[in-house]
């Protein structure tokens, strides 16, 4: 059975004492990922089988940007546009690359000159190697959706009341 792992989990960093969160201070408009897939031992280079799972749509990377940020950085969501993934040995294997075709929002999978259509539920379940990720706010033409980051700045100020201390309450039972 092939190990399987969420994406999440790679974000997070255990040392066996302490957990510390990757805290981003910019969220750039795309976003790429590794996952080590080789690894070198005393006498050849191993392959780790794991398969990462990750989401095609809406990775959320609000809990890993530093607070103070937020207002920066209101839109915390990505969608996946490419993933590239290593098939075989080490030594003898392959790359391919799945790509979104963004006008029709449909995913192909390219290997040196050929190119087939390829099913998102397939993407997430590749032998990832690199996966790019676009922000959702960023248009075609790389300008940005004001509208969405708006939207999201709402959201966060409306998070941030919900969650602010009140002190301007009223004691019912004062004398």
């Amino acid at each position: 059975m092939i190990p399987t792992v969420p994406i999440f989990d790679l974000l997070q960093k255990f040392d066996g004492e302490t957990d510390s969160v990757p805290i981003f201070d910019l969220l750039q408009k795309f976003d790429g990922e590794t996952d080590s897939r080789f690894s070198k031992n005393n006498f050849f280079i191993e392959k780790n089988p794991t398969i990462v799972t990750f989401p095609v749509k809406n990775l959320d990377l609000r809990e890993y940007v530093h607070p103070d940020a937020l207002e920066d950085n209101p839109v915390t969501r990505y969608n996946l546009v490419a993933n590239i993934c290593h098939q075989g040995k080490p030594h003898d294997g392959f790359y391919k690359a799945q790509v979104l075709h963004a006008p029709t929002n449909e995913w192909h999978e390219m290997e040196d000159l050929r190119v087939t259509p390829v099913l998102p539920q397939f993407v997430a379940l590749s032998e990832s190697y690199i996966q790019f990720y676009q922000r959702q706010d960023v248009l075609p033409d790389g300008t940005l959706d004001e509208a969405l980051r708006q939207k999201c700045l709402q959201e966060l100020n409306k998070i941030k009341a919900q969650a602010a201390p009140v002190d301007d309450v009223e004691d019912i039972f004062a004398a």
